[in-house]
């Protein structure tokens, strides 16, 4: 019996383990539950979904919400703060050595799939002061530009929730979306992104992988070509939020 899929809300069954399970069956085996609510209510209409397929004699698999989820944000805010911690530790390096030069990232790209952890770095990055703010893009390696918004406005609302004080739009004016260079579809490895991956081992010593992070890394590499980010260092999350980072 073909498995019918249960996918935990709209507009997230677009990107991530929700998308990459839609290509293994037809959309007519898909039931996406709403999110209306979340937390616990979400839980219990998911188990409501189920129970009623299963009750019409269906085979239901329940396909985990991952990254998609607001409880993600926490999680997916660990890269934001990786980053300063490790400009205060160059800092730190510098005055011991009686150096004035710190280290500063003033680029950072990130691989967008769900796009929690580049919406969630954003929304973090609007509360910095002006001068230590990043400019962010964000790759888009899964969705739409529609669902990455809808996305974005999530995390910034629990972002604002967290941290208080009220939701921002501050994040707009260092905030720049882009479709990667190649094999744009999500899951797509075409033969420019294994020659990407080459290309990287090669030249940088770094281990890309074909989705992810060689597609965030080739558009890093067009920003210094076309000299587009001010010759400051860049960096890059690879995987979504609680994945591996490189």
């Amino acid at each position: 019996v073909e498995p019918t899929l249960v996918l935990h809300g709209a507009p997230f069954a677009g990107a991530g383990n929700g998308l990459l399970s839609c290509l293994t069956v037809p959309p007519s085996r898909v039931v996406v539950v709403d999110r209306a609510g979340g937390g616990d209510s979400l839980a219990a209409a998911v188990d409501a979904a189920v129970a009623r397929l299963q009750g019409d004699g269906r085979r239901v698999a329940v396909v985990a919400p991952g990254a998609c989820m607001d409880e993600a944000v926490p999680g997916a805010a660990t890269l934001f703060f990786d980053v300063l911690r490790n400009e205060a530790d160059a800092a730190a390096a510098s005055q011991s050595r009686g150096a004035a030069a710190s280290f500063c990232f003033r680029h950072v790209v990130i691989d967008a799939g769900t796009g929690l952890t580049a919406a969630t770095f954003a929304a973090l990055n609007s509360r910095l002061p002006p001068s230590r703010r990043k400019r962010v893009t964000a790759v888009l390696v899964a969705g739409t530009r529609e669902e990455w918004e809808t996305r974005r406005r999530r995390a910034r609302d629990v972002v604002a929730e967290l941290c208080g004080g009220d939701t921002t739009d501050e994040d707009d004016d260092w905030l720049r979306v882009v479709e990667p260079p190649f094999g744009k579809a999500f899951g797509s490895v075409r033969r420019a992104g294994v020659e990407a991956v080459r290309d990287i081992a090669r030249t940088q010593g770094i281990v890309a992988d074909p989705l992810y992070s060689a597609k965030a890394f080739a558009v890093a590499a067009e920003m210094v070509a076309s000299d587009t980010s001010d010759g400051a260092e860049g960096g890059w999350e690879a995987g979504a939020a609680g994945g591996g980072r490189a």
